[in-house]
């Protein structure tokens, strides 16, 4: 196959986006390897955010562009998935409504893509474009992952922490099946791709940012924010993401090592959530001994901040 023959889909997920989606689009349609195939998804706006799709969209006649207008809103997480499962391609990028792509990011990830057949999900780096009211992004997303231009990330040396936002990836549609098995409502997107490429070896970052990582009070963000209630629904979360991947292992030929890093992380994830519903400090201080990484360390340090606190 040839990159001219490799049929690539985008997902762009939309919600009151009117201030940034012509550039967003712009940046998508102006690409030097046009996607086959724009998939559009509004989340029930009620801003311009329709109307704008349409207008800019509209003169793209070599692009399959099919905007979608939700009934009822379902939240970007569904929204993406929905998204998905409509992609045609056989990879699928994913797009956020506020970011700026460089205009080679399609050809360039796709290229890797083609003569890498190990990858099943490939993410990029970002370049931060920080607007008033923005958090700052933490170091890990935006340093490089290691020294050469293609890296593959390693679940020993990473565990589960999504280095890379799901603007930046792009995946094969073979990959699909197994994300939507592991996905349920509460996760987002990204983190169930990045965690299926993980456990079967197959995750990769290139070394090169190519997008415009739009930050702004608006943005859908996981949060990180030291509240009991945050911090619950992420180890609710990180269990559910283990329970599916481990009743998964054996279609996804995950390797015995992977097995065990879900084992341990669904048992600490259980071990969390009792330690949150309970308030209990002692059900958190179990947790310690089988903390391995100083990110996992100062993840328990807030956990135990949290509970004293309230």
């Amino acid at each position: 196959m040839s990159i001219e023959n490799m049929k690539i889909s985008v997902v762009l997920t939309t919600y009151n986006g009117e201030k940034y989606l012509p550039e967003q689009i712009n940046s998508i349609l102006n690409q030097t390897l046009k996607p086959d195939q724009l998939l559009i998804l509004d989340d029930c706006s009620t801003d311009g955010s329709v109307r704008l799709c349409e207008m800019f969209t509209r003169p793209a006649r070599d692009i399959g562009i099919k905007i979608v207008k939700n009934a009822e809103n379902k939240g970007w997480r569904a929204n993406f998935m929905q998204g998905f499962g409509m992609a045609e391609g056989d990879l699928i990028f994913c797009a956020d409504q506020d970011d700026i792509w460089d205009e080679h990011k399609i050809e360039k990830m796709a290229k890797v893509m083609l003569e890498n057949k190990q990858i099943n999900a490939l993410c990029c780096n970002l370049t931060p474009l920080y607007h008033e009211g923005a958090t700052k992004l933490a170091g890990y997303a935006v340093s490089n992952y290691g020294e050469n231009r293609l890296e593959k990330v390693s679940l020993e040396k990473s565990g589960f922490k999504v280095l890379r936002p799901g603007c930046t990836m792009c995946f094969r549609s073979s990959m699909l099946g197994a994300v939507e098995k592991v996905w349920a409502a509460p996760l987002a997107h990204d983190e169930v791709i990045w965690a299926v490429a993980l456990v079967t070896d197959s995750l990769y970052i290139l070394n090169e940012p190519l997008i415009q990582f739009r930050r702004h009070g608006g943005n859908n963000s996981p949060s990180n924010e030291k509240k009991l209630a945050a911090r619950l629904d992420r180890a609710r979360c990180a269990k559910i993401k283990m329970e599916n991947l481990l009743s998964l292992s054996d279609e996804l030929n995950m390797p015995k090592s992977a097995r065990d890093v879900c084992a341990r992380t669904l048992k600490t994830a259980s071990q969390r959530v009792k330690a949150f519903e309970n308030k209990s400090i002692l059900s958190a201080l179990k947790i310690l001994p089988s903390i391995r990484r100083k990110a996992a360390l100062k993840s328990w340090i807030a956990d135990v901040y949290t509970i004293l606190k309230s």
